[in-house]
């Protein structure tokens, strides 16, 4: 079947069949069912490579995540392909496993694949390939993470407040022993909530303890492990600011572990929000991100900015949210 059997039996022109199929806003409602209707009974199935050919597009888009099994990217991810698909596009998905070199990999693969835009949300400081797309002009949205590069398109959480929120809720019920569980020194998100935290404390007056800074990577099972370790030491935080939910998944787990209960031996706090930390057996304080709005927002721009109708960088920081949970508290009394 081609387009000219599609219109033949719509009653229309072969261009208001390619409108139609097209997208295009200005076709009267009863031709657009005329035509869909036709193309459905005749079994149309439109040629892609033809189409891209004509519009110089392949309405795929490439999405590139620093780690699947954190549950931030899979909601995400699942927003950003629900979000895509109703503006016609497919979408490539490339797990970086927060590897510079498999990032420089899955870019190169998406660009051999004519990708039209790529989302990344795998981002470190200062990297070459997302620079140098950057300057090249190709159609780049970032999200959760950043550059620094003043041409780059973003989309993030304020990091800095959030790393605030989540340590001045635990000054206000009477912490002064909190922990920091820190993740990539090279990422904009570690690098700006735990700015967050370090602010915090200034504004309380509450003096920064260097030993109690530790780097959990993003991962639970590395978190638990400096968690173990602070909880062993000789002057162990009555509370952690855990960077991700992640790691504070694996603090909890640790804290646990150590024959202690949260919260009323020591309190803890995420940031992002994921799905299970709502979970009843879990009841995680957190901050949360709008996943939803991330993941919307980062396909509308990236599509209007593969269309040209951005001339200017984006930069949208969306605001955090505290959720009190179960695993906060007031701090155990000092014998």
């Amino acid at each position: 079947m081609t387009v000219r059997d599609v219109a033949r039996a719509a009653g229309v022109s072969a261009s208001t069949v390619s409108r139609v199929l097209n997208g295009y806003a200005d076709i009267r409602d009863e031709t657009r069912r005329r035509v869909l209707q036709a193309a459905q009974e005749l079994g149309y199935q439109p040629n892609h490579v033809a189409r891209s050919m004509v519009l110089k597009k392949t309405f795929t888009l490439g999405l590139v995540v620093s780690d699947l099994s954190n549950p931030f990217y899979g909601e995400t991810a699942r927003i950003i392909t629900a979000t895509a698909r109703q503006f016609n596009y497919e979408v490539f998905v490339c797990n970086t496993y927060d590897d510079p070199h498999v990032l420089a990999q899955s870019i190169r693969a998406l660009r051999m694949r004519r990708v039209d835009g790529i989302l990344c949300g795998s981002a470190q400081l200062g990297d070459p390939v997302l620079e140098e797309l950057v300057v090249s002009g190709f159609p780049l949205v970032m999200y959760n993470r950043k550059i620094d590069h003043p041409a780059s398109h973003y989309i993030v959480l304020d990091n800095e407040r959030a790393g605030y929120c989540a340590t001045e809720h635990l000054l206000s019920l009477g912490h002064t022993a909190i922990a920091f569980v820190a993740g990539h020194s090279r990422t904009s998100t570690a690098r700006d909530r735990q700015q967050g935290y370090l602010s915090a404390l200034k504004r309380w007056g509450i003096p920064v303890n260097p030993s109690y800074i530790r780097y959990g990577g993003y991962d639970q099972w590395r978190a638990s492990v400096v968690v173990q370790e602070l909880m062993g030491g000789p002057d162990p935080p009555t509370a952690l600011v855990c960077a991700n939910d992640v790691m504070a998944l694996g603090a909890l787990d640790a804290v646990l572990r150590a024959g202690l209960r949260v919260p009323e031996n020591v309190s803890i706090v995420g940031v992002d929000d994921i799905e299970v930390a709502g979970h009843q057996a879990i009841s995680l304080t957190t901050v949360a991100q709008n996943k939803q709005e991330m993941g919307r927002l980062a396909v509308e721009k990236l599509v209007a900015l593969i269309d040209g109708k951005i001339d200017h960088p984006l930069r949208i920081v969306l605001p955090p949210h505290l959720i009190v949970r179960g695993t906060t508290g007031r701090p155990p009394r000092r014998e």
